[in-house]
């Protein structure tokens, strides 16, 4: 929505507990629809990553929703719902954190097989167990996901010979466009036609690093619905980091 997509779908599974309502009432008021959002109400912990803080110091982190299993005639609803929203899509990001809400070998294979049904629908994964399952769609990984994929060690600092090279490797077996991101030293994008690289900025001083995956995911889907082609979107995404931290 900060990107000014206009058109947004929340679609997966909440509990009706303090979390899943407070996260509906966001949604609500950004005017994401929520039309295909399932409301559970047992069986079903809201997930979240939390950190209590105390006095400015952070403790460790309390995870709900770790534990949740989904039952498969909440996951047929689930994928009945997508099934009407992809007709008006251009962008379906598929989004996985926990290991084991929504997505197992399956239930991926479901998906593999309504992807395949719309092809004009671009399709942006973020997975962190069962990427390697996903066929066909873009699949963003950092430097450590690909290399466990593949079931390889990773080195300390991955060059960019090692990241095409192991990329490209792993494209032979998804079928489809490589996202990865290399946290300092910049992000690369692979598909058959062609690779493109952008450099990292140079940054001083103490960053946090929470979320910038998911803003990855957030700017390449935007640009990518809008029509943009991965070097166009690259160069956009460069440029307008350069402008925030110019102003």
């Amino acid at each position: 929505m900060a990107l000014g997509v206009a058109d947004i779908q929340a679609i997966g599974c909440v509990g009706n507990d303090l979390f899943g309502r407070e996260m509906q009432h966001l949604f609500r008021s950004l005017g994401v629809k929520t039309q295909y959002l399932q409301v559970l109400d047992s069986a079903w912990d809201t997930c979240l990553y939390t950190k209590p803080n105390l006095d400015g110091k952070e403790a460790n982190r309390i995870d709900f929703g770790i534990a949740n299993q989904l039952d498969d005639t909440v996951f047929a609803h689930l994928i009945s719902g997508l099934e009407q929203a992809l007709s008006d899509l251009d962008v379906l990001i598929i989004n996985q954190q926990f290991a084991n809400p929504l997505l197992t070998e399956k239930r991926v294979a479901v998906l593999n097989e309504l992807m395949a049904r719309f092809p004009k629908v671009h399709f942006l994964v973020d997975m962190r167990d069962v990427g390697k399952l996903v066929q066909r769609a873009t699949l963003k990984v950092n430097t450590a996901e690909l290399a466990k994929f593949l079931a390889i060690e990773s080195p300390e600092h991955p060059d960019v010979d090692w990241c095409i090279r192991q990329g490209n490797r792993f494209r032979e077996q998804s079928g489809g466009p490589l996202l990865i991101t290399r946290g300092q030293a910049g992000i690369l994008y692979l598909d058959e036609h062609e690779a493109q690289l952008v450099e990292g900025l140079p940054l001083q001083g103490e960053l946090d690093t929470v979320g910038a995956g998911d803003t990855v995911v957030a700017t390449w889907a935007a640009c990518i619905g809008a029509g943009a082609s991965p070097k166009r979107h690259l160069r956009w995404r460069i440029w307008r980091l350069r402008s925030r931290f110019r102003n």
